[in-house]
């Protein structure tokens, strides 16, 4: 059996270098496909990644999962919403098809799955009312502030915002510069005057800009060389304990929606009631005002 898993777990590991050294992956991309494929090596057991049936791969898409979102109670276990099942179904495909295409698999079973149907629903900014809520409390520090900022005044994802260092803000110009966009590539952004104009147009759900952009001085300066945030290292760390486990981007974002829950229980509200993902939709929401 154990023969078996280091088997797989040697596929997988070529199939993660490929990803890394080859295709160039972002560490969050590799982050996500090494996590997803260490839960698959641990589902199929002994079963050999070339003799695992649809109904294995099946079974592993629609596993039982603790949940990590405020919708669900601490620790719940439910299966995973359809756009995780489709983003599993994405990674084992992918994976296949490489070991396939190198002659290391006979059989792949994983074109047989079916990606299941998404049911969106228009993304949501935050509500008016929570956000002044939230940014009139007088509990949030420098670095509540920063992190709820760069969201919502700057339109940055969790990723950039917990991968941001302090040597990439430039607060004599204004600007964050050089930090990594998703899907690579470097960015420039006027953190400075995008404040400005929101607190021009908007002024009740800003108030007074120098709110903000006091805050993000005075946390870079408190952490120069090194993340704005402190979330962990943006580096990838292999481990002999699982196949590409990282402790980096992938953990560091995570720990941010940790963070945002905390803060709004502190603040009073529901932990629940906005995400990282929605001081995006609220940036963009905002400029079309």
């Amino acid at each position: 059996m154990n023969s078996t898993i280091e088997a797989n777990r040697s596929f997988i590991g070529a199939y993660l270098d490929w990803l890394s050294g080859t295709r160039n992956c972002s560490p969050h991309t590799y982050a996500a496909y090494s996590g997803t494929l260490d839960k698959l090596v641990s589902h199929l057991d002994a079963t050999p990644l070339g003799e695992a049936s649809v109904m294995d791969l099946e079974a592993f898409v629609e596993r039982p999962r603790q949940r990590r979102s405020p919708n669900h109670a601490r620790g719940q276990v439910v299966v995973g919403s359809a756009a995780t099942r489709r983003r599993d179904i994405t990674v084992v495909k992918g994976m296949y098809r490489f070991l396939r295409e190198r002659g290391l698999v006979d059989s792949d079973r994983s074109s047989l799955l079916r990606v299941p149907l998404l049911n969106n629903r228009n993304p949501r900014p935050v509500d008016d009312d929570v956000w002044r809520a939230l940014w009139g409390s007088d509990v949030l520090s420098d670095a509540d502030r920063v992190m709820f900022g760069l969201g919502f005044f700057c339109g940055l994802r969790r990723a950039e915002i917990t991968n941001l260092a302090a040597d990439q803000v430039d607060c004599d110009q204004g600007q964050l510069v050089g930090f990594v966009r998703k899907g690579g590539g470097e960015a420039v952004f006027p953190y400075r005057s995008a404040v400005l104009l929101f607190a021009e147009r908007l002024p009740r759900l800003v108030g007074d800009p120098q709110v903000f952009l006091g805050a993000v001085e005075r946390r870079v300066d408190a952490r120069r060389g090194d993340l704005v945030m402190g979330w962990g290292s943006s580096i990838p760390n292999r481990s002999g304990g699982c196949v590409g486990a990282v402790r980096g981007p992938d953990w560091a974002s995570h720990a941010m929606n940790r963070q945002v829950r905390r803060v709004l229980v502190r603040c009073g509200l529901d932990g629940g009631v906005l995400t990282p993902h929605a001081l995006r939709h609220s940036f963009v929401t905002n400029l079309l005002r």
